[in-house]
């Protein structure tokens, strides 16, 4: 393995991921302190973030490090430079210290460089220019250093991460404005989860902006330091909106980390935000080169990318070819998680996309967290559920029809932890009727899956199958 520096990277959120988990800190924190909540939780980010922030990022690296020298990997630091393959197919990877450079022989090289926040020089179909020298712009990765919670931010961004912020600085008294377009907000999620977030930002007096009908205008830093975002008027009459801010956060999108290596004189093709070109296989233009994670341009619109979840199956599917020719051809569903208030997770289906798959044959149960003791203590309750989505698989011969599970989704404190349950049971292809027959702990969030397998079967049109019949007698 070859690193560029010694701390190594990490997954593409691991810093909104820190500031969430500091934020959640800082909020316990204050209310066993009393006093004014806001003044306690300002006080205490200042005091306690840097010092947080490191030890995320100490144990990550240490983590990485442990791993590799638990598999026996060689670690090489420093700068890479492929060469192209020589008249024996033979590539050398060209590794640079400051004092002197090593070249690596190999049959075979796999790029998993990631991704860095984008720092585009405009924004919006007006190409507004965006002050990146101003102290109050930054981007995602920039808010590890922000030592001092503003009062008032704006978010451009409608993605993971934006949103991830957004739910995260609400939390700690923040004034938020998310500023995205309005068919951009987390298109992959199921309708419910999406509603539900909304609903969760509305009530965490979250501003959020459509920019398609109010697009931004201007972005400037005035004399006293504020930054100062317009939006155009929705309609003609409508005044412009002036939004006085302390920090803007632009969050819309990502870069491949694909620069500096010789990938294009190597034959590999590079698309668009430096994006390495791969098939279904994760094979690049240039034979005996692979390709995975945020690096990558998706050659499909579902192919699964973007997550570090998916970037590890990624892993495991180059290995498999390399190493195991014709075992595995296929990616397993990859679960996603939002480490949003509350956090939302998915794996497989949402139910419009098995609709659309299995027009007339779907079939969804609902359990809500208000369901168990559990989940009324977890302080989600009114909203918290686990939604499984099923498909009818008819019988043949003897053998009956079952309901197989292609789908789930939760939102809730813990979601996150959940959804790993979920995720086997897609992956596994069980059925609402083995789930309806399975023991689940007493007192369990995961009790939930039960529930909903229960609820998905008793409102089938198709029938409750054989092994919820077994259970009910």
């Amino acid at each position: 393995v070859v690193e560029r520096k010694r701390a190594f990277g990490g997954p593409t959120g691991l810093t909104s991921k820190a500031v969430r988990e500091a934020a959640e800190r800082v909020v316990r924190a204050a209310e066993q302190l009393g006093g004014d909540k806001r003044k306690q939780m300002r006080r205490l980010w200042a005091l306690n973030f840097p010092s947080f922030k490191s030890e995320a990022e100490v144990f990550q690296a240490l983590e990485t490090r442990r791993r590799y020298l638990s598999a026996g990997v060689d670690l090489f630091i420093g700068g890479t430079q492929i060469l192209p393959n020589d008249e024996c197919g033979q590539f050398k990877v060209r590794v640079c210290r400051p004092t002197h450079c090593v070249e690596l022989p190999a049959k075979r090289i796999c790029i998993a460089t990631g991704s860095r926040a984008a720092n585009p020089e405009t924004v919006g179909e007006q190409r507004v220019r965006v002050p990146w020298e101003a102290k109050g712009v930054t981007d995602s990765s920039g808010m590890s250093n922000i030592s001092e919670l503003p009062r008032a931010v704006a978010i451009i961004g409608s993605g993971v991460i934006a949103l991830e912020y957004a739910t995260v600085l609400a939390r700690l008294g923040v004034g938020v404005s998310l500023l995205c377009a309005e068919d951009g907000f987390l298109p992959f999620l199921a309708g419910d989860l999406r509603r539900r977030l909304r609903r969760r930002l509305q009530r965490d007096r979250v501003q959020v902006f459509d920019t398609t009908a109010r697009p931004i205008s201007l972005v400037e830093e005035r004399s006293d330091g504020r930054v100062h975002v317009v939006l155009d008027g929705a309609h003609e009459g409508q005044k412009k909106l002036a939004l006085r801010i302390d920090l803007l956060l632009y969050s819309g999108g990502r870069d491949a980390n694909s620069g500096e290596m010789g990938l294009a004189a190597a034959g590999v093709e590079i698309g668009k935000y430096g994006r390495v070109v791969v098939d279904q296989l994760l094979r690049t233009t240039c034979d005996g080169i692979y390709a995975i994670g945020d690096v990558i341009q998706p050659p499909t619109k579902d192919f699964p990318a973007g997550l570090a979840s998916a970037a590890v199956q990624h892993g495991r599917l180059v290995a498999d070819q390399l190493f195991c020719p014709g075992y595995n051809k296929e990616l397993a569903s990859a679960p996603t998680t939002l480490w949003t208030l509350p956090e939302i997770s998915t794996v497989g289906l949402t139910p419009e996309a098995a609709e659309a798959t299995y027009p007339g044959r779907v079939v969804c149960g609902t359990a809500f967290y208000r369901d168990a003791a559990r989940g009324r203590l977890s302080g989600d309750g009114d909203e918290g559920f686990v939604r499984l989505v099923a498909v009818w698989q008819p019988g043949a011969g003897v053998r009956r029809g079952e309901h197989v599970l292609v789908g789930a989704g939760i939102l809730g404190a813990g979601a996150n932890e959940l959804i790993q349950l979920g995720s086997l049971q897609v992956n596994l292809g069980l059925s609402l009727e083995q789930l309806s027959c399975t023991p689940f702990a007493a007192v369990t969030l995961s009790g939930l899956y039960q529930v909903a397998a229960e609820e998905a079967l008793k409102g089938s049109p198709f029938g409750g199958g054989a092994g919820a019949a077994g259970a009910r007698q």
